[in-house]
């Protein structure tokens, strides 16, 4: 059965170890996600990579890399200098968590009046969030196969190891081992 490309071409890309100072910042914390700077409409480039860790964190980088792929940069610099990164929206360049009683513990979860304002620049032009397929029908027939099945469905325990890991690899129980 064949591999989805754009999966193929996140699986087979050599990724960096990626750290926010490698992904053009000032900043030197650990990168948990990675996507284009407004191409949310470019077939090779709207894909994004995100680190899972837990629930809540996992969804909240999501979303700061959705924001970037709309064309929005961190709050407090280039075009967003104007919203201020310790407001911590979803475009700061750090993760915050819900504190109790913080006047911006809501904040992590909306974006800032300078992201909206860059996705509405970005997408001014743009209809591919209004194409209904913007995919071949051999896209789309793989897709299908995709969809019809839960995840792990699709592929046994040991065929997902193989992917990730390369062939001989096998599942074992909680643990896996690599060839």
């Amino acid at each position: 059965m064949p591999i989805p490309l754009l999966y193929w071409q996140a699986m087979t890309i050599p990724l960096p170890q990626l750290s926010s100072t490698n992904l053009s910042t000032s900043h030197s914390q650990l990168a948990f996600g990675y996507s284009m700077h407004g191409f949310v409409c470019d077939l090779g480039g709207r894909v994004q990579l995100v680190y899972s860790q837990d629930y809540v964190f996992t969804v909240s980088t999501t979303a700061h890399e959705l924001g970037h792929s709309l064309g929005a940069e961190h709050d407090g610099e280039g075009e967003a200098a104007a919203c201020k990164a310790e407001d911590k929206f979803i475009m700061s360049p750090s993760t915050s968590h819900f504190q109790l009683n913080k006047n911006y513990s809501r904040n992590p979860w909306i974006f800032s009046n300078c992201s909206v304002e860059s996705f509405i620049k970005t997408l001014a032009n743009k209809t591919c969030l209004f194409t209904k397929n913007v995919y071949s029908d051999e896209q789309m027939k793989e897709w299908k196969v995709f969809m019809e099945k839960l995840p792990g469905e699709l592929y046994s325990p040991n065929e997902q190891c193989q992917i990730i890991y390369g062939p001989g690899s096998f599942y074992c129980g909680k643990n896996f081992l690599k060839s």
